[in-house]
């Protein structure tokens, strides 16, 4: 919608719409829509509460997983821990042509 900001579609998405929910916080959603790619825009807050936490990579971006046995890249046997707002935005940054990523204040 024209002239909406990204909170302001956040908020909208939170709200089921024909039987989904477009937004999610925290961190397993948006790691389940990342490994799914369906990202379309992701909003990181600086003092989020999950800011720091830890997920794991391998060593292509668009595949970040909550544990390391979930990482499942074809020929990475070494997945490595990364902070989950740093995994996030490299993996939308994969995905950059349809993806938007911002921290928010």
């Amino acid at each position: 919608m024209r002239g909406e900001t990204a909170r302001e579609r956040f908020r909208a998405g939170r709200m089921p719409s024909g039987g989904r929910v477009e937004a999610a916080e925290g961190v397993p959603a948006p790691v389940d829509a990342a490994r799914e790619h369906r990202i379309g825009s992701l909003l990181i807050r600086p003092d989020g509460p999950d800011l720091h936490r830890e997920v794991w990579v391998a060593t292509e971006p668009d595949h970040p997983a909550l544990r390391r046995t979930d990482v499942q890249y074809p020929g990475d046997s070494r997945p490595s821990p990364a902070r989950a707002d740093d995994a996030l935005i490299r993996s939308a940054h994969c995905r950059a042509g349809r993806t938007r990523a911002a921290r928010t204040a």
